[in-house]
């Protein structure tokens, strides 16, 4: 999304709504959407490569044995003689049951049963690196020495050996954390659920008493204050979050968006989506346009960069015309309307967005922000909420804004996934993205700089 909008998208949260309903984690635990039953990309990856294993294996096997003699069919025979007493001393062909035994054991395990264990392919490569060691001390003669037989036994080796170090260091270990990822957002949002098992429940700390609480100052708010305010947000007055059956769907959009974020990330840090720009900041796109950024503040605290990209974007990024938190449901959690500046010299207008967003504080130094449009559920009638004349209205997809805390410096990555309407040729919007974000990067650390600055003046 090449437009301002994004810093305040990306101020999604993660951590609150205290007194979320029961429903929000079951939905997280059912999800609305059908479950994906098929195996992962990197296990699909893995089985390719047990096949390739087997066929490669009987592929130079083939070759050696037709090259053996000009009568194939006879060597043909020969080779696959098991009740030739001379059998293992002549033939290869043992070689090639052994990838196809490992072939299966490993497709049996890892793609029908799904099984998150390496020991199943620990076995399957010290049972071949054995027979191997078996095969060359004990039956291996020199009237089998050749380019072909030697090509055999080393693939039968280093394949073995390289579906060890893929299945528990790349395959399982990026399922961990993907797994990971949801188990803390369904963790999380048990913690905040107010009814609890016996033993854990407590009253969380900011929940909501009463219905006039969720009034925000907007139900109160003149058409004509309205109108004249930047950015001109046609606001459902008095429709907010009063509705119980509006809450749950909020609830519920976020704790989507958090899981597929969860995914995205995975993808991302994968090595999977194509490298738009290498050098900081670092830009990824996937195959769906969906962007992951990621880029180095020096000298600057975590805290004071999360502000600046969640709260203040309005003082230092000049494609923001207008930024308002306009319900907010507990400490981390609102509804956001924000206006973009015109793009691209005018040809693209003034987009609006209408965000449900959340602040979740992790792991110490680490503060992330998750956002995702909820236009629909707050103005069901198919109406955009902060539209009129020649704004239009977009959506922002399940993004997140992430700031690490490093010694010196701190680390953003930001996931974005926009839909801006209104037409727009794709390929138009993709090639002034990198451009965007790096002009978005520039601002940020200018602003910082200069608050830095202030800051040392001051004291």
């Amino acid at each position: 999304m090449p437009l301002s909008q994004m810093p305040e998208a990306a101020n999604s949260s993660v951590e609150s709504l205290p007194n979320m309903s029961r429903s929000s984690t079951s939905m997280l635990e059912e999800p609305l959407l059908p479950v994906d039953r098929r195996i992962g990309k990197d296990r699909r990856r893995f089985v390719v490569i047990s096949v390739f294993d087997f066929t490669f294996t009987a592929l130079l096997w083939l070759l050696w044995t037709v090259s053996k003699s000009d009568d194939w069919k006879a060597a043909f025979l020969q080779e696959i003689n098991i009740l030739n007493p001379e059998f293992l001393k002549q033939s290869l062909f043992d070689l090639v049951v052994v990838a196809l035994l490992r072939f299966l054991i490993l497709l049996t395990v890892y793609s029908l049963c799904r099984s998150d264990s390496w020991i199943p392919v620990a076995f399957t490569t010290s049972a071949t690196t054995i027979y191997l060691i078996i095969k060359i001390l004990f039956f291996f003669s020199k009237e089998q020495a050749g380019v072909p037989q030697y090509l055999i036994i080393l693939c039968s080796f280093l394949i073995s050996w390289f579906e060890l170090w893929l299945m528990p260091f790349r395959v399982l270990a990026r399922e961990r954390e993907y797994g990971s990822d949801q188990e803390s957002v369904v963790a999380h949002s048990r913690a905040s659920t107010p009814g609890r098992p016996p033993g854990i429940r407590r009253r969380p700390q900011y929940a909501t008493t009463s219905a006039d609480e969720f009034h925000s100052a907007v139900d109160y708010t003149s058409d004509e204050e309205q109108n004249s305010a930047p950015g001109y947000f046609r606001i459902p007055k008095g429709t907010m979050v009063r509705n119980p059956q509006t809450r749950k769907n909020l609830e519920q959009r976020l704790n989507s968006c958090m899981l597929t974020v969860g995914k995205l990330l995975v993808d991302a840090r994968s090595g999977q989506w194509r490298v738009a720009r290498k050098p900081d900041p670092q830009v990824l796109q996937s195959a769906e346009n969906a962007f992951y950024v990621t880029s180095t503040i020096p000298n600057a605290k975590a805290e004071q960069v999360f502000d600046a990209v969640w709260k203040k974007t309005t003082a230092w990024n000049d494609q923001v015309l207008n930024a308002q938190t306009i319900q907010s449901l507990d400490e981390n959690t609102e509804v956001f309307f924000s206006t973009s500046a015109p793009a691209m010299r005018g040809y693209v207008a003034s987009r609006a967005f209408a965000d449900i967003r959340r602040i979740v504080r992790g792991e110490p130094g680490v503060i992330s922000g998750y956002f995702v449009d909820c236009a629909d559920v707050i103005q069901p009638n198919g109406t955009h909420p902060c539209t009129i004349g020649n704004i239009v209205g977009a959506a922002n997809g399940p993004s997140m804004i992430r700031v690490t805390q490093g010694e010196n410096d701190c680390q953003i990555e930001w996931m974005m996934q926009c839909d801006l309407k209104g037409g727009l040729p794709k390929r138009i919007i993709n090639t002034n993205m990198v451009r965007f974000f790096v002009t978005y990067m520039e601002k940020l650390n200018i602003y910082l700089t200069a608050v830095a600055e202030t800051s040392r003046i001051d004291v």
